[in-house]
């Protein structure tokens, strides 16, 4: 490990002013760490992958409540997760989270998660293929060809310009192909 790294996984890579507000976030948010999770609940959080049942799955370390979120800036909130959760990982993002409860045979729960955060990113990425595709169909439209076809028949009437896509089937090239 060179000596970056150590500066990285050491407490003494903040200054005091950002583990003063580390801190007040921590005291800010006790209440909401120490309240047990309830089964299907979504969480705001930090999570990171590990090797389970020959599978890869996402275990929760760290989560913060909506209210404390929205108070503080987002580097803020990205160090408390870090700095008070189970493991320092690396790479800090903070995810909405859907927690699963698997019990051991010793009766201690862990939080399986499932990243909703990511799906969200599939949804945005395809909307802006879908406008991108929409952008270019009005543009095409507005060709004199078109503006003809349309005085003629009252209707969009070549099939390269006939239907806008939108909402209905636009993740449908995601499905097993």
């Amino acid at each position: 490990m060179d000596s970056s790294e150590d500066e990285y996984l050491s407490d003494d890579s903040y200054d005091s002013d950002e583990v003063d507000v580390i801190d007040n976030i921590y005291i800010e948010d006790e209440e909401y760490w120490e309240r047990p999770i309830e089964k299907e609940n979504l969480v705001l959080g930090l999570s990171t992958r590990y090797y389970h049942n020959n599978n890869y799955d996402y275990i929760l370390l760290n989560k913060v409540s909506s209210q404390t979120f929205f108070k503080y800036l987002y580097d803020d909130i990205r160090s408390f997760l870090r700095f008070y959760s189970i493991i320092r990982p690396r790479e800090v993002e903070v995810d909405i989270i859907k927690l699963n409860f698997i019990k051991d045979n010793e009766g201690n729960t862990t939080y399986q998660c499932i990243l909703k955060t990511h799906y969200i990113r599939l949804i945005q990425r395809n909307w802006r293929r879908v406008l991108l595709e929409r952008q270019m169909i009005w543009k095409r439209r507005m060709n004199p060809k078109y503006l003809f076809e349309r005085q003629i028949y009252g209707k969009w009437n070549s099939p390269e310009i006939r239907s806008l896509p939108g909402l209905y089937g636009m993740m449908s090239s995601l499905q097993g192909g």
